[in-house]
């Protein structure tokens, strides 16, 4: 994490962008060994893009060293792009509509990164979902 533009906030990568895919995001980890699997636990393929719950494993050698999940920046759905089900799920967040979102997704629908979802992050994946805003 140390060699990248992203973060690692306890078991949570940070500040991926929609639309990155496994072979640029691994470019920023040369010297590091990572396994990067889809959110249902399939090995991603390199031109796959990387999505919210994503799971990157550091290994040495063969032996597994540290894991975590990937929270990409308004990817709510996990598909690695920003469209009409995570407009709809930040929505529905906003409004009290639905109650939870895991811990990775609320940090993907968290697009300003002051700890909650408010209007401003419902705004701005609106404003992406509709082309007027660029996150």
């Amino acid at each position: 994490i140390a060699s990248s533009s992203y973060v690692k906030d306890g078991d949570i990568i940070k500040k991926v962008y929609a639309s990155t895919k496994k072979s640029k995001f691994l470019k920023q980890f040369a010297n590091e060994v990572l396994k990067v699997m889809d959110c249902s636990g399939k090995e991603l393929a390199n031109s796959g893009l990387i999505g919210t719950g994503s799971i990157i494993e550091l290994y040495e050698g063969s032996t597994l060293i540290d894991k975590a999940t990937v929270a990409v920046i308004g990817d709510i759905d996990g598909n690695g792009i920003i469209d009409t089900t995570d407009y709809l799920r930040v929505k529905s967040k906003f409004i009290g509509a639905i109650s939870s979102l895991s811990e990775c997704q609320e940090a993907a629908a968290d697009v300003d990164g002051n700890g909650k979802i408010d209007s401003t992050d419902y705004i701005r994946i609106k404003g992406q979902f509709l082309g007027t805003f660029k996150i």
